[in-house]
């Protein structure tokens, strides 16, 4: 009887371990999206980005996973709305992808030098944003 009592508690404690794992997973994951859309309306911060024209500060070095790690969240944005973000493109790709220098580089030196650094593209499909990567040099 004291065995049979004893198992009982032993999977209690088991099952209470489980749910709590899944408690804080949830709060992380929700602390996590919290923390996004706060970006995403935080105007400071794409003020930031914007002043850092063809990332000679730094600052879109620092910040530009955020950008990749939620582009689902610019999905169907149109050219204006990602204007509004991200700014004027620093360079405008052969197929209409809007660059984002995000690496210092010689295009910090000399205006009409565009360097072979690390990059953001935003891609645009029927005038709407279909994806946004890193461009690797």
């Amino acid at each position: 009887m004291i065995k049979a009592k004893q198992i009982s508690v032993n999977r209690q404690i088991s099952i209470m371990k489980k749910v709590i794992n899944i408690l804080v997973m949830l709060f992380i994951v929700s602390c996590s999206v919290i923390n996004n859309n706060y970006l995403l309306k935080n105007e400071t911060f794409w003020i930031k980005w914007k002043e850092d024209k063809k990332a000679c500060h730094k600052f879109r070095y620092q910040n530009h996973m955020f950008v990749v790690e939620n582009k689902i969240q610019f999905y169907s944005m149109k050219p204006k709305q990602i204007n509004v973000l991200l700014g004027k493109p620093d360079k405008i790709a052969s197929n209409g992808d809007w660059i984002y220098f995000v690496e210092s580089g010689m295009q910090c030196i000399d205006d009409s030098i565009i360097a072979d650094t690390k990059r953001i593209s935003v891609h645009f499909n029927n005038n709407s944003v279909a994806d946004i990567y890193i461009i690797l040099p």
